[in-house]
């Protein structure tokens, strides 16, 4: 009675639907985490726009023997290319612009700042990950207009430069 049992197996419906799942779960978990890494990549070189922002006031401030930080309309945008961006054109190496150039992640400048009680020196960036932001450590106080309806947030990177 050999002809009952067959020497060839083949795979089940089940089976196969089993493993497709899981495939689909594994690729979902690998998605997630490639999107975060990118959201982290994409706030380091926010961070580093900042920094090298800052610098390059630092050899505008140099060049031109002043000691003050140069006075524009309140929440000035960064990368627009005027402004802020006229002035200290020389002293960036090529074009500060958010990694999405999207409405919500602009750089921002503003020489008359309110953070805790005092007038100050700011850029202002929104990180992209809920918490990245530094806002809340730097400026206790309940974050104020930027003078251009922007207000930041709990997400927002400040670095004050007075």
């Amino acid at each position: 009675m050999r002809f009952l049992s067959s020497s060839k197996r083949a795979f089940t419906l089940v089976e196969i639907l089993i493993v497709m799942a899981v495939i689909g779960i594994l690729s979902t978990i690998v998605m997630s985490n490639l999107q975060e890494g990118r959201k982290s990549a994409r706030d380091s070189q926010r961070k580093s726009d900042l920094q090298q922002i800052q610098l390059a006031m630092r050899a505008y401030r140099d060049a031109e023997s002043t000691s003050e930080h140069p006075s524009f309309a309140a929440g000035d945008l960064i990368g627009d290319g005027l402004g802020f961006d006229s002035v200290f054109s020389g002293y960036v190496t090529g074009n500060i612009k958010d990694p999405l150039d999207r409405d919500e992640y602009h750089y921002y400048y503003d020489s008359s700042y309110t953070c805790n009680g005092v007038n100050t020196v700011v850029l202002v960036q929104t990180m992209e990950r809920s918490g990245a932001g530094n806002y809340s450590s730097v400026c206790s106080s309940a974050p104020s207009d930027l003078g251009n309806g922007i207000t930041p947030t709990a997400d927002s990177y400040i670095v004050i430069l007075k």
